[in-house]
C-alpha cells in the first residue's frame, strides 16, 4: 500500500495535466487517479497530392484573359492613291454652264416699224436724223436692233444715245427673249423727241446683259432752209 504522500503527489500532477489540457486557469478538469491525461489531437497534414492540385489550379500559365478582338480597330484608313483623288475631284467638280454670248447683227432707224413673221419692217426709214432747227428738238423715231444669242435666254438690253460732246441725250432699256441657237431676234426701241445742241455724229451705246456691243452712230443735221 502506497504512503499517503504519494497519493497526494499523483493527484497534484493529475490536476496540473488537466489544467493544461483545459486551456488555462478557470477550467479545471477532474483528476482521475492513475490515468494519464490524453494529449489534444494533432492537425492532419495536407496530402502532397492536394498541394500539387492546388498549385496546379493557381498556375499563372493557366490563367487566360479573354478580350474582344481589336485587331484593325485602331488602324488609320488607307491613304487614297493619286488616281483615286483625281477621280474623286473630277466627279465632285461642279458643272459649269457655258457663258452666253450675244451678237448685234444690224441696227436700223425709221419713223416706225411693224412686225411681220416676228421680224420688224421699217416704215419711212432714214440714215440721217433731221431736226427742224439746231439747237432745238428732234421728233421721235424708232430703232430696230437685230440680236442673237448662243443660248435660249432672256436678257436685259440697255441703250444710251450721246451727243458729240459725250453727253447722254436719250436712253432706253427692256427685256429681250432669245430663241434657239443662231436665230435672230428683233427688238424695237421707241425714242421720244429730245433736245440737240449742235449737229454732228451721235453715238449709240448698246449693252445686252453684261456684254457691251460695238457702238453704232447716227448723224444728226438741221433741216435745210
Amino acid at each position: 500500500m502506497n504512503p499517503p504522500h504519494l497519493w497526494v503527489g499523483f493527484a497534484l500532477l493529475a490536476s496540473l495535466a488537466s489544467l493544461a489540457a483545459a486551456g488555462g486557469p478557470g477550467r479545471i478538469a477532474p483528476a482521475v487517479p492513475g490515468r494519464p491525461v490524453a494529449a489534444p489531437p494533432r492537425a492532419s497534414p495536407v496530402p502532397s497530392e492536394a498541394k500539387d492540385a492546388d498549385a496546379q489550379s493557381l498556375d499563372p500559365g493557366d490563367l487566360k484573359l479573354h478580350l474582344p478582338n481589336l485587331e484593325g480597330a485602331m488602324e488609320a484608313p488607307p491613304v487614297p492613291k493619286a488616281d483615286d483623288l483625281e477621280t474623286q475631284r473630277t466627279s465632285e467638280a461642279p458643272v459649269k454652264k457655258a457663258k452666253v454670248r450675244f451678237s448685234l447683227r444690224a441696227v436700223r432707224h425709221a419713223r416706225g416699224f411693224r412686225m411681220h413673221n416676228r421680224r420688224c419692217v421699217a416704215i419711212d426709214p432714214f440714215e440721217v436724223l433731221k431736226a427742224a432747227r439746231i439747237p432745238g428738238r428732234v421728233d421721235g423715231f424708232s430703232t430696230c436692233l437685230s440680236l442673237s444669242a448662243t443660248q435660249p435666254v432672256t436678257a436685259k438690253v440697255a441703250l444710251t444715245l450721246r451727243d458729240p460732246a459725250g453727253r447722254a441725250v436719250a436712253w432706253a432699256e427692256g427685256m429681250v427673249p432669245f430663241g434657239r441657237l443662231g436665230k435672230e431676234t428683233d427688238y424695237v426701241v421707241e425714242w421720244e423727241g429730245f433736245f440737240v445742241r449742235r449737229p454732228g455724229t451721235y453715238r449709240m451705246e448698246v449693252r445686252v446683259g453684261t456684254t457691251e456691243m460695238p457702238e453704232h452712230t447716227i448723224r444728226v443735221e438741221g433741216a435745210e432752209p
